[in-house]
């Protein structure tokens, strides 16, 4: 599989696809760049850490026993090698990967913008010269119909001058109108020639770019690609060796690491997947036909313009247009009655529910004073016991 047989008229996808790759390496280089820049400030602050005993100039753990005094210094030994293992990646990435990989990047980013401008001027040529195409058979097209039209009006001269020959309007008409035929079939024969050549100027040019051009081109961007990918690919495994000096807890992060970035990592399995996403769905380019129209002069009589045939066909449609129409306006007064027929009725409901509260409420008055008179009584009667208890 190839971009120049499997996408020969995608190089706006191919171009896509470079840029993509590049923006990922760009994106690798810089998160790379901070990666050093935290090693280098993380190595200078463990290697302060591990010049000296903890504790300063004059530290106690100089006076500790010899099991411990051993075990201090150990730490920080240890601590001056995470220090260097650190300072050691720091350096190995920005003078291997980061500054190499920077400029190689933009050393491609130009060749892919060379490329892509190279390949755009080739098809601009061929599109120009595809629409200069087309203005010219649309000009033989409409020459062609005057042409038709001219044999016919001579015919219906000729026909007049046949019914009434002494007819001096229908003997003037009959050379007037073979001068407007000659002259026609004459722009249609000249529009003809140009039309041809214009189609086979596309096809010259259009076999030109796609058999030769497109193909060295998209073969070169094909290239480009394979570069940048083998790139990313080299640095990652500098990026992942850097990683081998670590200790154990770093080992662990590696070996992840190792497998994805250099034992998994396959230019093949991407670049076809690539390709089979984005490769041209036709098989090959496919080159314009030259039709050739009838000279109207020999054509048969009685032949209807296709035109006139599509005119009628669309006559059903125009006719049905005006009545639905009419329907929809007929419909719109009889829902505004609908509406207004409602309303009365709506505030003649309304006015037969007030009286019916009135009442309600009056009951409910009424209710209310006959429980005060009852409670009233019940408060008087312990008194008027209290009294006959007295007398």
């Amino acid at each position: 599989m190839s971009f120049a047989k499997d996408i020969w008229d995608g190089i706006d996808k191919v171009s896509e696809h470079i840029t993509i790759q590049l923006t990922v390496a760009k994106d690798l280089a810089e998160m790379m760049g901070k990666r050093a820049k935290f090693e280098e400030d993380y190595a200078k602050h463990m290697t302060e850490l591990g010049k000296q005993l903890p504790g300063g100039k004059n530290p106690a753990a100089a006076k500790t026993e010899t099991t411990m005094h051993a075990a201090i210094e150990a730490v920080v030994s240890c601590t001056a090698s995470v220090a260097k293992v650190h300072a050691e990646l720091a350096t190995k990435l920005n003078t291997e990967v980061v500054k190499p990989f920077s400029a190689f990047l933009k050393a491609k980013e130009n060749d892919r913008k060379r490329l892509l401008k190279d390949g755009e001027k080739k098809s601009k040529t061929l599109k120009d010269m595809e629409a200069t195409a087309k203005k010219a058979q649309d000009q033989y097209e409409r020459a062609a119909a005057d042409a038709k039209k001219a044999v016919q009006e001579e015919k219906k001269a000729k026909d007049n001058l046949t019914e009434d020959p002494n007819n001096k309007k229908f003997q003037q008409a009959v050379p007037k109108a073979g001068t407007l035929k000659k002259k026609a079939l004459d722009r249609m024969a000249q529009c003809e020639k140009i039309a041809e050549s214009a189609a086979n100027n596309v096809n010259e040019c259009m076999q030109r770019t796609y058999d030769t051009e497109m193909p060295e081109i998209l073969t070169e961007m094909q290239k480009l690609s394979e570069e940048i990918f083998d790139k990313i690919k080299e640095f990652l495994a500098i990026f992942t060796d850097a990683h081998e000096n670590f200790e154990t807890p770093y080992k662990e992060a590696f070996t992840l690491l190792s497998e994805n970035a250099k034992e998994k990592l396959d230019k093949e399995a991407d670049l076809n997947e690539f390709i089979e996403k984005a490769k041209s769905e036709k098989e090959k380019y496919e080159l314009i036909e030259f039709k050739k129209i009838p000279n109207p002069d020999e054509a048969e009589e009685g032949e209807e313009p296709a035109a006139a045939a599509a005119a009628a066909a669309d006559e059903p449609k125009k006719e049905e247009e005006p009545k639905k129409e009419e329907e929809k306006k007929e419909e719109e007064p009889k829902k505004e009655e609908e509406k207004k027929e409602e309303e009365p009725k709506k505030e003649e409901e309304k006015k037969e529910e007030e009286p019916k509260k009135e009442e309600e409420k009056k009951e409910e008055e009424k209710k209310e004073e006959e429980k005060k008179e009852e409670e009233k009584k019940e408060e008087e009667k312990p008194a008027e016991e209290e009294k006959k208890e007295d007398a």
